[in-house]
């Protein structure tokens, strides 16, 4: 590895070749990131509307709520 090539180099990075492939590499690349952040998304929303019903089961539990105000809360948190 040349000098210059290696200012650049690091575990998160990665070069292309000036090629005619570039672009649909780099292209599919950021294709997939943008999937993975999705999924992630995904993942965070789900886990926090899970912790919202437990909350809200909790409360049921502590009798600070009632039966009818927790199934309220669930089927909102749920569409």
């Amino acid at each position: 590895m040349n000098n210059e090539k290696s200012n650049f180099y690091n575990e998160n990075t990665f070069t292309f070749e000036e090629t005619n492939t570039s672009n649909t590499q780099m292209e599919e690349i950021h294709n997939y990131i943008d999937k993975q952040i999705e999924q992630l998304k995904n993942i965070n929303s789900s886990l926090s509307t899970a912790d919202e019903i437990l909350k809200f089961k909790n409360l049921l539990d502590m009798g600070i709520i009632n039966q009818e105000e927790f199934e309220r809360k669930k089927n909102e948190l749920l569409k």
